[in-house]
């Protein structure tokens, strides 16, 4: 009798940790798709859903080829990007600011848009420039964007959150949580 309830008692503990195994396997497998990290870009820390690939190149803005740093990543059906340039002047800047966002919203064809203002977060915040727009990516598909500009002294930085259908959990992070130092 006492052997039959260890292998009762026994059956019941193999049955529980596999049992809190599939659950923990449960929970694994069904890992958000907006994995949110942090990631430095000249003096601005901002969050990303997932790992971005990097680049740098050449660029004309402004009928100036200047070198633009460039981070980015597809996560949830969404293109998050984030790109920085340096200014050689205060009127160049003002220039790279009206030409970059003319062009990107050229790009993608867009229709009308709404224009905001904002700020960074941290102890100096910064000004932030919000565009909200719809168009279409480079298939034809439409698209919608939220797109910002931050002013760094004479560093330019631009957020850009391309998706079919845009929603707070992808859009507030990304956005709110720009940090300046």
């Amino acid at each position: 009798m006492a052997r039959w309830v260890w292998v009762q008692l026994h059956g019941v503990r193999i049955g529980v940790f596999i049992g809190m195994l599939f659950c923990l396997g449960s929970f694994n497998g069904c890992s958000p798709s907006l994995n949110w990290r942090t990631v430095a870009m000249g003096r601005l820390t901002v969050l990303l859903p997932c790992k971005p690939d990097q680049a740098q190149r050449n660029v004309v803005l402004a009928a100036q080829t200047i070198a633009m740093d460039m981070v980015g990543c597809q996560a949830d059906g969404a293109m998050f990007a984030i790109s920085h340039v340096h200014a050689q002047d205060v009127q160049a800047l003002d220039a790279l600011l009206a030409n970059w966002r003319s062009s990107a919203l050229a790009h993608m064809r867009a229709g009308p848009s709404t224009s905001s203002s904002a700020q960074t977060l941290g102890q100096h915040p910064l000004p932030m420039l919000l565009v909200n727009t719809q168009g279409q990516d480079a298939s034809g598909q439409a698209v919608q964007a939220r797109l910002a500009w931050v002013r760094d002294g004479l560093d330019l930085f631009h957020m850009a959150l391309y998706a079919p259908n845009i929603h707070d959990d992808m859009a507030k992070p990304f956005f709110s949580e720009i940090q300046a130092p």
